[in-house]
Formats: C-alpha cells, sequence, structure tokens
C-alpha cells in the first residue's frame, strides 16, 4: 500500500512537471513573438519600419533624453549678468586669479570661477536665504564669524578654510576654495563684495 502511494504521488509530481515545462514554453514563445513585433527604444525620435502580422506599420517613437543639464556657460561675464535676474556683486580676487567660467545653476544661481596657477575660487550668488555652495562635506572645522554681512559661516579644516556662505537676507552668496585659505583670507575676499 505504502509503495502504491509512493508511485502515485511521483507519477503526480512527473505529470505536474510536465504542465509546469508546457507552461513555461508557451509563455517563452508568446513573450519571443511580442519582442518580434515592439520597437527597441533608443535614445532618438526616428521614423521606424515595423512588421506586425507580416504588414509594415510605420511608427515615430519619441524617446526622453534625460534630464536637461541644469548648468548654462556663457562666454563673457557681460553675458551671465544679462541672463540673471538681479544684479551680480563679484568680490575683489588677488590679481594672480583669472576669471575662467561663467554660468547660472537651475536658472537663478549666478557662478563665476576664478583660477590660478595653483587655486581655484568658486563663487556663487543668489536670490534667497539657502546655503547655494554645493558643498555638502562634513569638515570638521565650522565657526560663525561676525562681518559686515552679520554672520559669515567658514567651514573647513586643520589645513584651514574652504568655504564661507552667508546671506543678507535678500541674497544667498558661497565662496569654495580647492585649496585651503587662512581665516583672514576667506574673510577678505567675502568682504570685499559690496
Amino acid at each position: 500500500m505504502q509503495r502504491h502511494s509512493q508511485q502515485s504521488m511521483q507519477s503526480g509530481l512527473g505529470l505536474g512537471s510536465i504542465l509546469i515545462a508546457g507552461l513555461v514554453f508557451r509563455s517563452m514563445t508568446q513573450a519571443s513573438q511580442k519582442e518580434e513585433s515592439e520597437v527597441v527604444e533608443n535614445e532618438q525620435s526616428e521614423s521606424i519600419d515595423v512588421v506586425v502580422d507580416e504588414e509594415p506599420v510605420e511608427r515615430v517613437v519619441e524617446m526622453p533624453i534625460g534630464m536637461p543639464n541644469p548648468i548654462i556657460e556663457y562666454a563673457t561675464l557681460e553675458e551671465l549678468e544679462a541672463a540673471l535676474p538681479f544684479t551680480l556683486k563679484l568680490p575683489t580676487i588677488p590679481s594672480d586669479y583669472m576669471m575662467s567660467s561663467f554660468s547660472t545653476i537651475d536658472g537663478h544661481i549666478a557662478q563665476v570661477v576664478y583660477t590660478s596657477s595653483t587655486n581655484e575660487i568658486t563663487y556663487r550668488m543668489a536670490e534667497g536665504t539657502q546655503d547655494i555652495s554645493g558643498d555638502y562635506t562634513d569638515y570638521p572645522l565650522e565657526e560663525d564669524v561676525d562681518s559686515k554681512w552679520d554672520e559669515v559661516t567658514l567651514k573647513g579644516d586643520s589645513s584651514g578654510i574652504y568655504l564661507a556662505v552667508w546671506t543678507d537676507s535678500t541674497y544667498t552668496y558661497s565662496i569654495r576654495s580647492q585649496e585651503a585659505l587662512n581665516e583672514q583670507e576667506m574673510m577678505d575676499l567675502v568682504e570685499s563684495i559690496g
């Protein structure tokens, strides 16, 4: 009796396996046929001839290209200023630096990059009071310093200061140095904006 139950169970498992295999095969065949009649997406809009049920059909496929770049570069400072909804105030930078890049970010943050042979300083200004520096480093040193702007937050480490952020209640500002500056050098840049 026990032998008969094992044989029935084994034949039942065999029949079940065959049914499952048949369903899997059918699903794969249907998926394969569906893939043959679908248009493969690419990164452009284009007209494609597709064969569906043996008849050619023309389809126009519109494909998203991705997120637009939020940074718009300008050739000159004048072009940048013309694109802004506010009057740009600039720091006085040491004479060994040159303005090397002018851009807007998301259409409302002005960015001017200054370069020297050994450093790069990025200055940003926008309407509002949020931190627009784009620098989210967790610096071990952070201190608030009194200034003509009320209070400036300086961030850095034992090497010096890399970032200054502040607001005047109408505009928000940031100065980021690639190489560490001492506190006086950074505050001189901050205080020079007028």
